[in-house]
């Protein structure tokens, strides 16, 4: 192994450790405190690879058929998107076109797994574009990527496709990471196949991977708020 790639292993192993420290001090010493896992991987990861531009924040996302997932651990908002605070600037009310990926915090993905996927379900929904009962759209075009973070999971294939129960589910996240686990389980839009990376850099790195070809793929596509103006009131466009 050469010392760059050894370096790399090092450094993911080291904000593995982080992350697991910071969460054994927030469950020890503030355990009532709202969002704090929220903010450990926001702090601690995200913050630390994501390129400026990105706003990373917590709310609610509507799409244009009024429709809304409730309230969001971490929502990654697109360069040159708008949304709007509620109460403070990291709260605020996201459209979903926008969105370039939605994340779900848990302490513990055995005692509180299902509501995980309740509540990716519940993002995955949302429609980023316009669609009609004739079109033909990929679900990775039409819908908000979403993935479960858990610092305490499980650290196997089958505990992993426990908490999936059924792959031919449309609303399922594109991957859960268990960090105590050790084990990521997703795939990024458009990717044949779900990746699975085991140990404590890998399982990082492919998560990161799989959040990047996210955000790649997110930036791609052209996204357009002019439908939303049916939730507001009428707006005439003058033709010169």
């Amino acid at each position: 192994m050469t010392q760059s790639s050894n370096f790399l292993k090092q450094k993911l192993e080291g904000i593995h450790a982080a992350l697991m420290q910071a969460h054994a001090d927030s469950t020890k010493y503030a355990p009532s405190i709202t969002g704090a896992e929220r903010e450990i991987i926001n702090r601690s990861l995200l913050s630390l690879i994501l390129a400026p531009g990105y706003r990373v924040g917590t709310g609610t996302i509507f799409d244009q058929y009024g429709n809304d997932s409730g309230q969001v651990d971490i929502v990654i908002e697109q360069p040159f998107s708008i949304s709007f605070p509620i109460s403070s600037d990291q709260n605020r009310l996201f459209l979903a076109p926008s969105v370039c990926a939605a994340l779900e915090i848990k302490s513990n993905l055995a005692t509180q797994g299902k509501k995980a996927m309740d509540k990716a379900a519940s993002i995955k929904e949302l429609f980023r574009t316009s669609v009609k009962g004739d079109d033909f759209h990929f679900l990775d075009e039409i819908s908000i990527p979403t993935f479960i973070i858990g610092f305490k999971g499980p650290s196997t294939e089958e505990g992993i496709e426990n908490i999936y129960k059924s792959f031919s589910n449309k609303f399922i996240p594109n991957g859960i990471l268990s960090i105590d686990g050790a084990i990521f389980y997703g795939r990024a839009p458009g990717q044949n196949g779900f990746t699975i990376a085991k140990g404590k850099a890998a399982s990082l790195f492919a998560f990161l991977q799989c959040v990047t070809a996210t955000l790649q793929h997110a930036g791609s596509n052209e996204f357009k708020l002019d439908k939303f103006q049916s939730l507001i009131g009428k707006t005439r466009i003058l033709k010169s």
